[in-house]
């Protein structure tokens, strides 16, 4: 059958009753305001409230002159932070500052000048002075309404992260995360444990997870060619070497199947196939049956109604996938000669660091074997594992000749995998240790946002890997600097109700 036919009964979105409805948005709303949404929406009221100081008049949000966006996300030109409302613009050279930099540079500024915070102008690299403006995302009535919600103005007590019962549970995130959890029928999930598990930063495994269609090499190999005559190619990475080189199809597929053989026997992956255009066109059917077979639907599924990314409007929206993954794969690691701790050789996806939660499904694998080995690190342990590799770097193949970074963004960079040997070294030295997961097909893995990770092939598979947004993560993230996204959503909810 093709793969761009879709049966009516397959890809259907979750269904919500009114009841239903109305729990999920209240529970939505309740995790917000724990988040401290409301800190977040009265700091976008800062420079309005500014304005209003100079001028000696109250200044609307509905006056405010709106940014054309062209359909492009605006973000800070100081600090790159998404801007979701409103900010300080130039508009002969486009320099934007967001909320938070613009009361940064004007504490700055007010103090070299000798002069009060609202007397201080703001100006564009170039000396012009920045205007006040705002996106026109949300309606200014959705933002007020928020705001409403989740605690009037800046100062009053509810525009704390939620009064002192709320800024408790949020406090959860902080504590250190539990074990992998294991769920053996998905339908019979206990949705309460899963979310307090899920707030905790608990990865979960879960068994029996498969669709209507097979996910073999051969139909994806008749996906990729449908409609073309001849042989033609593919660009795939070899692991060992890091270059994309031009392979036939054919010929990558028969490798993974074993039935041809490279010399030198090469680990090779696909890159960057399929598209979301072919998602969405010639692998329809692929893509509905993937959404169809996901866990927690409510969650993971892109219509879900606690999947936060669906609110969030298009030129906002991360890119959420789905992503497939399809590599050659041994059981074998590539030893590492002397001092160095990796070498690369391996099918991995190195050592990565997301703000958002993402499942990831082994719909094939090639033996009837563990198909991923993944390593999943605990949000509190960040810090330290970023601190090992900045000590590292040059003994980690990716690292040679790299820049050196700090924090998290060492992690974020995706040029370390870490070898049995580096994982050895890093609990002598730190006494951080992985959870580790052996992946079997048919089995979804969910990882919390915040949480670091890795995997290498222990054969060849394909897997298929999509983000969402959930809002047990919200509190993490926010407390990362990351809380467009919530706030996003939050008018979002207004905005459409």
């Amino acid at each position: 059958k093709r793969c761009n036919k879709v049966p009516k009964h397959v890809g259907q979105p979750p269904k919500y009753d009114q009841e239903t409805r109305e729990r999920n948005l209240a529970y939505v709303w309740g995790v917000l305001r724990e988040a401290g949404l409301g800190k977040v929406l009265a700091g976008e009221l800062g420079e309005l409230r500014v304005e209003e100081e100079r001028q000696g008049s109250s200044v609307a949000l509905g006056d405010l002159k709106i940014v054309e966006d062209n359909g492009y996300r605006v973000q800070c030109s100081k600090c790159s932070s998404t801007v979701v409302c409103t900010l300080k613009t130039c508009e002969p050279c486009g320099y934007d500052l967001c909320p938070s930099c613009c009361k940064e540079q004007r504490a700055e500024q007010a103090k070299a000048l000798g002069v009060p915070a609202n007397q201080a102008d703001l100006c564009c690299p170039l000396n012009h002075r920045l205007e006040l403006k705002r996106l026109g995302y949300f309606g200014s009535r959705a933002f007020e309404r928020c705001l409403e919600k989740c605690g009037g103005p800046a100062g009053s007590p509810s525009s704390s992260p939620g009064g002192d019962a709320a800024s408790d549970k949020t406090s959860d995130n902080g504590k250190a995360c539990g074990e992998v959890c294991y769920i053996q029928d998905a339908s019979s999930m206990d949705i309460a444990a899963f979310r307090e598990s899920w707030r905790e930063g608990c990865p979960f495994v879960v068994e029996g997870i498969k669709g209507q269609m097979l996910w073999t090499p051969h139909l994806m190999k008749r996906a990729a060619t449908e409609k073309r005559k001849g042989e033609y190619t593919t660009d795939v990475i070899d692991c060992a070497l890091g270059d994309v080189i031009e392979v036939s199809i054919e010929a990558f597929f028969n490798g993974y199947t074993g039935e041809t053989y490279f010399e030198g026997n090469p680990m090779y992956c696909l890159k960057s196939w399929p598209s979301q255009e072919e998602w969405n066109g010639k692998l329809k059917r692929l893509y509905t049956d993937f959404q169809d077979m996901l866990p927690v639907k409510d969650y993971t599924h892109q219509m879900g109604e606690l999947n936060l990314v669906r609110l969030v409007p298009e030129a906002l929206r991360p890119d959420v996938g789905p992503k497939a993954y399809i590599g050659y794969g041994r059981t074998q690691e590539e030893p590492s000669e002397g001092s160095m701790l990796q070498e690369d050789g391996d099918s991995t996806w190195k050592l990565n660091l997301q703000p958002v939660d993402n499942v990831f499904v082994n719909v094939h694998v090639s033996k009837d074997a563990p198909g991923s080995l993944w390593h999943i690190f605990r949000r509190e342990d960040t810090e330290k594992l970023a601190g090992f590799l900045v000590r590292n770097t040059d003994r980690f193949a990716g690292g040679r000749g790299a820049l050196k970074t700090e924090g998290a963004s060492v992690v974020m960079s995706q040029k370390f995998y870490l070898s049995s040997k580096a994982l050895a070294l890093l609990k002598e030295e730190t006494g951080v240790e992985p959870w580790t997961v052996e992946q079997k097909v048919n089995e979804a893995l969910m990882i919390p946002s915040g949480c670091a990770y890795q995997v290498r092939n222990l054969c060849s598979c394909i897997r298929v890997g999509q983000s969402f947004f959930s809002p047990e993560s919200v509190a993490y993230i926010a407390r990362q600097g990351t809380s467009w996204v919530s706030f996003a959503a939050a008018l979002r909810l207004e905005n459409d109700s």
